[in-house]
């Protein structure tokens, strides 16, 4: 049985994107949460609480909103059980934390 050659190529991001890749603007970013208040929605998710992760060492301070609670905890993420489709409990959560920014 005849060997076949294989051809290994170093793949670069470009190629496997259908458009210039974007270039992320970090200074930017920090200076749109340091010092901030961040309300996040479904932070005990998977995604959700990298964020909140990402942003607390940005320097921001996150308010947490999901229907459960997170297991990861820090002195700059309050957690708070809410189901968003529940108005009158949405509309209490707005007046109590006066959040700088929301996701």
């Amino acid at each position: 049985m005849k060997e076949e050659k294989k051809i290994r190529k170093k793949i670069k991001i470009e190629d496997l994107l259908p458009r210039d890749p974007i270039r992320v603007d970090l200074d930017a970013i920090l200076g749109y949460v340091k010092g901030k208040t961040i309300l996040v929605t479904g932070s005990a998710g998977m995604i959700g609480c990298y964020l909140v992760k990402d942003l607390i060492a940005k320097g921001g301070a996150v308010v947490g909103v999901d229907r459960r609670v997170s297991d990861w905890t820090h002195e700059h993420l309050k957690q708070v059980v809410l189901d968003l489709a529940d108005k009158n409990a949405l509309e209490a959560l707005l007046d109590a934390e006066k959040g700088d920014r929301c996701i």
